[in-house]
């Protein structure tokens, strides 16, 4: 069994400690029964940082140009050979993973044999002594994932393709990039698995007026390009609450069309 994680660094942004971190808390994982395998984009530099030299079982790939993040793991994925069974996750640099991470994802594995697998994130995560998963609506795919609480098998990811540059940060949508990717794997994936377990160190989303207004325009444009009857309530849930956003001046009128002009556009 193959893990393989894909992860990308900002170089000289004020990151590497996070990386570092990243990097110690996947070198700490139990491999006795799998192979892991880290990458990671360095952006913004011809040559990998000094600071990363002790790592000589990481790859890193310099990048001289800054990119998006959805550009920058489609990179990242145009570089490595990826087999059907390979198990891929992709962390952001400022997250961290408890010790026992692989082990329980790789029990989960064996056991269930899923080909997507999606749970939750938090400051305080932690490997819980009984794992429960369980299966997966397209509505719990749209609501819930993130990419950076997945794992997905190589062979739906060699199916679905890259991730979608049109989506994420500095584009007119803003993001969802990885909650389309959950998707689109979801939709071809043979078996889906979700948890509540929070099983990834990462600072929490609140769920905030000003978390929601910042992100409801992905997730509404999400909900359109999918739209069908296993995620109908979910589209009217999100287009009521732009609606409240709207009305109470979270959001101006121009962020409430653009979901629905770009849907339009195909």
């Amino acid at each position: 069994m193959k893990f393989l994680f894909l992860a990308t660094n900002q170089v000289g942004r004020g990151r590497m400690n996070e990386l570092l971190r990243l990097i110690k808390s996947i070198k700490q994982q139990d491999n006795k029964d799998h192979t892991i395998a880290l990458h990671v984009l360095l952006q913004g530099t011809a040559t990998t940082p000094v600071e990363l030299s002790e790592f000589t079982n990481v790859n890193f790939y310099p990048n001289p140009e800054f990119v998006g993040l959805s550009k920058a793991r489609n990179l990242l994925l145009e570089r490595i050979e990826i087999a059907e069974d390979d198990l891929i996750l992709f962390p952001d640099d400022d997250c961290w993973y408890p010790a026992q991470f692989i082990s329980c994802i790789a029990s989960l594995i064996r056991e269930k044999k899923p080909d997507l697998a999606v749970w939750r994130f938090s400051i305080k995560a932690q490997v819980p002594s009984e794992l429960r998963f369980t299966r997966m609506s397209g509505a719990q795919a749209l609501r819930t994932a993130c990419s950076i609480a997945f794992v997905i098998r190589g062979a739906i990811l060699n199916r679905i393709g890259p991730f979608d540059e049109n989506l994420g940060l500095g584009t007119e949508i803003g993001g969802g990039e990885d909650t389309d990717y959950a998707f689109r794997a979801f939709s071809v994936a043979g078996c889906s698995l979700v948890s509540e377990h929070e099983l990834v160190f990462h600072r929490s989303i609140k769920d905030s007026i000003e978390e929601r207004s910042k992100y409801w325009k992905a997730n509404m444009y999400l909900a359109i390009r999918y739209f069908g009857p296993a995620i109908f309530a979910l589209t009217l849930y999100r287009l009521f609450g732009g609606l409240f956003l709207l009305l109470r001046g979270h959001i101006d009128l121009s962020t409430f069309i653009q979901p629905f002009r770009t849907a339009a556009r195909g």
